[in-house]
Order: structure tokens, then sequence, then C-alpha cells
């Protein structure tokens, strides 16, 4: 893999501490932009005038970066900061015991993989960073997004129950050669019953679609494969590190809960000694501290 990636710096100083950026779930370049946000560049300025050597990377298969993403796991992308790290080692202007990583969403599980790979990650900052595990995260997110939804209740329970199976279905057969028939044949036996169910609400036209045939196409993919059994607790219980852990508490997609398994699931000695939680209401209120 040939990495494209912006490495900026404060403009006084010969030596810093260094952040790796590392990004969630989707192709995204190193500018992080979303919804015509470039977070990532937002983030990399601030630090770096505050005192922080910052590397943001294309992901792989984007802008200048090599790779086939649709080909590439969890663990690829993690590989893929290690390298890094590596690389950040060897410059003269970086402090080798001062690097660590910032990750949003998918992030925090690439990051988890990371620092319990190498010694040379020194701290790590979760943006809704993921410490829960793969299927729990699916299960919860998906809930959390069907149940904030504008669906009719009745379909919220349909949505909920079918996305329930399948997942479950994917991380049993994740390993399998027969996953894509596991799962055609989840969905047609819910299916058969689901009908039943739905001719006794007296609704003329069912308009929910479960989109099997794209959902089989994605779960069958590497990356699904390796996230359904993605183990968090296995990676973070070698962590003893600094972690700082931020959540949003009207997440739908890393939702609030995941926050305290950073703390529950790492061995960190750093939670035990400063138990303080950070909680934003809005941007318009201050931080909040809770200890």
């Amino acid at each position: 893999i040939q990495y494209g990636a912006t490495i900026t710096k404060p403009n006084n100083g010969k030596k810093f501490n260094a952040v790796i950026i590392v990004s969630g779930s989707g192709k995204q370049d190193r500018d992080g932009n979303m919804g015509g946000i470039k977070m990532f560049s937002t983030i990399a300025d601030h630090l770096s005038k505050n005192g922080y050597l910052v590397v943001r990377m294309d992901d792989r298969g984007v802008g200048e970066t090599t790779g086939d993403y649709s080909k590439s796991t969890t663990k690829d992308f993690a590989m893929d900061v290690l390298e890094i790290v590596k690389y950040l080692k060897n410059l003269e202007c970086v402090n080798s015991h001062g690097i660590g990583l910032l990750g949003h969403s998918e992030g925090g599980a690439v990051m988890s993989i990371a620092a319990s790979i190498s010694g040379d990650i020194k701290f790590i900052i979760s943006l809704s960073g993921l410490a829960m595990n793969g299927l729990d995260a699916l299960i919860t997110q998906n809930e959390a997004i069907v149940n904030n939804s504008p669906l009719k209740p009745y379909d919220k329970i349909r949505a909920n129950e079918i996305n329930g199976l399948m997942f479950k279905t994917a991380y049993q057969y994740a390993d399998s050669t027969n996953m894509e028939e596991a799962l055609n044949s989840t969905y047609k036996n819910w299916r058969m019953r689901d009908s039943v169910y739905f001719a006794t609400l007296g609704q003329e036209y069912d308009h929910f679609r479960f989109p099997i045939w794209r959902y089989v196409n994605e779960a069958t993919a590497p990356w699904y494969r390796f996230f359904v059994r993605y183990n968090s607790q296995l990676y973070l219980s070698q962590l003893n590190i600094p972690i700082l852990a931020i959540n949003g508490e009207s997440d739908n997609f890393v939702v609030p809960s995941n926050l305290e398994l950073w703390k529950q699931y790492s061995q960190s000695t750093y939670f035990k000694n400063y138990p303080i939680i950070l909680k934003v209401k809005n941007q318009n209120q201050q931080f909040q501290k809770k200890h």
C-alpha cells in the first residue's frame, strides 16, 4: 500500500508529540469531508496550533492511497495505522515516546487493535469511537436508527426483528462458505411468519421492505465478516494507556452506552485515578464534569 497523507505541525519548536487521525466506516479522504464539513482537517489545524504534529491520511482506494477498500477489514486499517506509526518514529521532529491516535466511529476499533499490537502508541482519543463488540454495535445502532425514525410502530417492530435475526445469522456464519445461503434462508423464514403477522394488522398495503439483496452482498464481504465477529474486549483488555473517550448523548450510530465500555474493558489505570466523564448537552453549554 502507498499512503497519501498530510502532515501538519506547529510553527514553533523542533520536536513534537504526534497524533494520527483514524477515520470511521466508509471510504473517506484525509480531510474527513462529511456534509461539507472537513472534520479531520479542522481537528488537525486546531491540534497543530496547540503543539501537536498531526497526520491524516486517505483511506485505502481513496485519493492518493492505493489498495482496495472493498477487500479490506478493520484489522487491515489498524495495520495501516501501524505503518504510519513506524514512519513517524523515523522523523527527527517527532517525539517517538509521544505518539497517539485520535479515532472516530469504527476508528475506535481500529485504534484498539493497533494499540494492542504496538507499544509505540502512548494514548488514545475517541470521538464516538467504537468500544462495543461488532454484533452489539450493529444491533444497538440499527435499533436506535429505527426507533427514532418516522416508521409506523408496527414497522419498527418488524424492522428490529429482521435486523436482529440477520445480524445474528451473519455472526454465526461469518467464517462459513454457506453464509449467503444461511442469510437468504433466515429472511425467507421470517418473511413467511411476517406475512401472517401483517395480515392481522388490517393494513391494505405493506410499505416495509428489507433490502435483502443489498444486505447479503454487504454481509458476505470481508469487512463485514470481520466486523460482526469483532471482540472489543479482546483488544481493549490489553491497553493500559491514557484514554480520552467522548460520546454524543443523542448519537444513533455509536450510542451513549458505548462510552462506559472504554473504561470497563480496558486495563487503563488512568480511568481509576481520574474517573471523570465529560458531557456536552449542546454547543451553547460548558463542559460538565461528573466525578
